[in-house]
């Protein structure tokens, strides 16, 4: 796909994320949760200090993000909000997932949390997000190359630093090694970029060993670098997708799997006492998957944006790569 097909489709205002999660959202009614997370701002690359990470029903967080808002950033202390791929699914045989059938679920569900008890109530699966590490327009136009072969919907959302991919596609979280894998190689297929694939080959060689999936991850945190990080000195690999956002992120759906199996013939909640927690069976404090930011980095600056999207096959652009260079070159002057 070259240059001169990235046409422009809209000069409307560009959705934010929070409107493309709740976009999403809107096509997956069988969701009861979702996961989100609050850290402080840190520079790409470095390790964020979260406060929260968790369920939240799904109705509680809907209509802000509808508005395009954020609930839990508090800008004064220098905090971003990020949203979760993980996601909690009504598991009632024969539900429509209507709201009114959801009603009673999401009542009991927004009761507890009030309480601060977070609790998976159905079936936990996962979206597909990547962080794409390079900032440069033209990855955007390598990144649909790639996109245009995958037969789902996707979402390319621009984050100041780099792009954010999400993949409409559910998968069960003991799945989402072996997943990885095949997108990983995927992109060094479909890039000429051997050593990519060969990264994506050996994750899916290794998917259905939780602890060689961690050993793989621990490989790439040693390997790959950042790209703002000085790469030479280091001798750091690098690549369009970020590798390490990937292993982490493997490693906190590891600790929740395990979690859940622990606890898989276990009540969540037995004649629960708020203030003592007796009788509760809880979940990690740090729900698993992989998180996006979808909140600005500062007061004065905007969340991430939807810049091109496959919606029913069709690919539309909403932004040109000449149109991001000229919005890098304006925030640049600020």
């Amino acid at each position: 796909m070259g240059k001169e097909n990235l046409e422009k489709i809209s000069s409307e205002r560009l959705l934010t994320a929070p409107e493309v999660i709740y976009k999403l959202l809107q096509k997956h009614p069988e969701v009861i949760q979702i996961s989100v997370a609050t850290y402080l701002n840190r520079s790409h690359g470095e390790e964020s200090i979260e406060s929260y990470r968790g369920y939240i029903p799904v109705d509680y967080e809907n209509s802000s993000l509808a508005d395009g808002k954020w609930r839990r950033a508090n800008f004064k202390f220098g905090e971003v909000e990020a949203i979760g791929s993980m996601v909690d699914i009504c598991s009632r045989e024969g539900c429509d997932h209507s709201p009114k059938s959801h009603f009673e679920d999401q009542l009991y569900l927004w009761q507890l949390w009030h309480d601060g008890v977070e609790a998976p109530h159905g079936f936990q699966e996962s979206f597909i997000f990547l962080d794409i590490e390079m900032k440069e327009p033209e990855i955007m136009e390598r990144v649909t190359e790639v996109l245009q072969n995958v037969p789902e919907d996707w979402y390319i959302l621009h984050s100041g630093d780099g792009f954010h991919v999400i993949l409409d596609r559910l998968i069960k979280i003991e799945k989402l090694p072996r997943e990885y894998g095949k997108l990983i190689a995927f992109f060094g297929e479909k890039l000429g970029n051997n050593r990519l694939r060969r990264w994506g080959e050996d994750l899916k060689r290794v998917a259905n060993d939780s602890e060689r999936v961690l050993s793989w991850g621990e490989l790439v945190r040693e390997k790959i670098g950042h790209i703002n990080e000085p790469i030479y000195q280091e001798g750091k690999e690098v690549y369009i997708i970020d590798l390490r956002h990937v292993a982490v992120s493997l490693k906190k759906v590891k600790i929740y799997h395990d979690w859940l199996i622990e606890n898989k013939n276990r009540p969540f909640i037995i004649k629960y006492d708020p203030v003592s927690h007796i009788g509760c069976s809880r979940a990690p404090d740090k729900i698993g998957g992989f998180y996006l930011r979808i909140s600005p980095k500062r007061k004065d600056s905007s969340p991430p944006v939807l810049v091109a999207q496959k919606e029913v096959g069709k690919i539309q652009f909403f932004r040109t790569v000449d149109d991001l260079l000229k919005s890098q070159k304006q925030q640049r002057l600020f």
